[in-house]
């Protein structure tokens, strides 16, 4: 074998032992280890599905109240005695229809929070579990992330405040953060799950004092190769080694076969040769 075959046969096996390496950091989530920068953060995002038709409209509860208000204040005695048969009727056509209206229940809703918070769920359609990490040796001040359509932010003490930023995008405030800190919130969203490269763009983390931090987006991590969701690049890249792994290996049979094939012939006995009769 020439130096020239040997060369190309090193650098050959190097680059699949290099490539060998990325592509199982990059399936058993140890990749993100390797990269730089200090700021990190993994969100799981998951569906967040819900039965058909899930929701309180207020259109539907202000007809269900008048409706029974008016029933009531025609049944009720002691209102005839009070107000008079012609106010009684007034207060059925007119007060309570102008009292009780979509608008108004709107509005308490949004006033009562926990009513609020229990009517919201038919808003969410997705859920991102965050985990965020500050690797560094400084301490990091005003660490926020963009994530699109969050509607609801906490963590293990409570609710994290959410501010929209533009329309579609909210930013959660997540405070200063120590060395070697970690938070973990949950977020429920109103959008639903997108791995598209224009969705994942979307999402971003940073610091105080222009810090952009590095956030990787996963699906639901129960297997393997969950890793290589976190970029394209990756599942490229594993794709390249099992072509050239295959490629490799019709290499060495047809090696193997073409060794193996003149060594047979030479075991053959020569039947050219002249005999001799004793």
């Amino acid at each position: 074998m020439s130096f020239r075959v040997r060369a190309i046969a090193i650098l050959f096996f190097l680059g699949l032992t290099f490539a060998g390496g990325l592509g199982l950091a990059a399936m058993t989530g140890g990749l993100s280890a390797l990269m730089s920068g200090n700021l990190k953060a993994e969100m799981v995002l998951n569906d967040y599905p819900l039965p058909s038709g899930f929701g309180v409209a207020p259109q539907e509860v202000s007809d269900f109240l008048v409706a029974e208000m008016q029933g009531r204040v025609l049944t009720d005695v002691a209102l005839r005695l009070v107000m008079g048969s012609d106010n009684q009727q007034k207060l059925h056509d007119v007060v309570i229809p102008r009292l009780i209206n979509a608008g108004v229940i709107r509005k308490m809703i949004g006033a009562v929070q926990p009513l609020a918070d229990v009517l919201s769920l038919g808003q969410f359609k997705s859920t991102a579990q965050i985990k965020v990490h500050n690797g560094g040796t400084a301490a990091l001040a005003d660490v926020a992330m963009i994530i699109p359509g969050a509607l609801r932010a906490q963590d293990s003490n409570g609710i994290v405040p959410i501010t929209e930023t533009q329309p579609g995008l909210s930013a959660i405030k997540l405070g200063d953060m120590a060395p070697g800190a970690d938070r973990s919130i949950i977020v429920w969203r109103s959008a639903a799950v997108d791995f598209s490269p224009d969705a994942i763009s979307q999402f971003s983390l940073g610091a105080a004092d222009g810090v952009r931090g590095q956030l990787e987006v996963l699906g639901t991590r129960d297997w393997l190769g969950a890793g290589l969701e976190k970029s394209a690049w990756a599942r490229w890249l594993v794709a390249g080694l099992l072509v050239a792994l295959t490629f490799a290996g019709l290499i060495g049979l047809a090696t193997s076969l073409r060794a193996a094939l003149p060594r047979r012939r030479r075991n053959l006995p020569d039947t050219t040769a002249p005999l001799h009769v004793r």
